[in-house]
């Protein structure tokens, strides 16, 4: 039988990973494991690697230029210290969108609609932890959207 305590330690881990799915480090997951496909998929990681240097890019100007305490307030003494207790906006939730976003191009609703609610999921766990407030997930989504629909649009 599971406690109400084990369904919650289950849902917090669950919501851990499924917020690592915003990560740079799943940005680079993804493209080493389409390098095999190489010469049919150079395109799709071109478009993934410049979601991840747009995003960043965008995200931590903002963060630098803007700096708001995250919702547990984090010290710092170095800039790149600062840059990660910064809150506004949130650079998983804009990756994640950015990346959902560029899926449209395979016209297949099952990965979109798949993308999409990996992206709300990790919108989600980033309150939910309190790693952002409401805000920073709204405007990280705003940008991830608009920054996918550039990259298509000019890509």
């Amino acid at each position: 039988m599971i406690t109400k305590q084990k369904a919650i330690n289950i849902f917090e881990e669950i919501l851990r990973d499924l917020s690592s799915l915003g990560s740079i480090f799943f940005h680079f997951l993804i493209i080493i494991l389409l390098i095999p496909f190489f010469d049919t998929s150079f395109e799709l990681i071109k478009l993934i690697v410049l979601n991840l240097l747009l995003s960043s890019l965008i995200c931590y100007t903002i963060r630098l230029l803007y700096f708001t305490d995250r919702p547990v307030k984090r010290t710092f003494k170095t800039l790149l210290e600062k840059l990660d207790a910064s809150s506004f906006p949130s650079a998983h939730v804009c990756r994640s969108f950015g990346l959902t976003v560029l899926s449209y191009q395979f016209e297949n609703i099952y990965l979109i609609i798949l993308l999409s609610f990996i992206s709300l999921g990790i919108s989600y766990s980033r309150i939910y932890f309190d790693c952002h407030h409401k805000r920073d997930v709204i405007f990280g989504a705003i940008i991830g959207v608009s920054i996918g629909y550039l990259i298509l649009l000019f890509a």
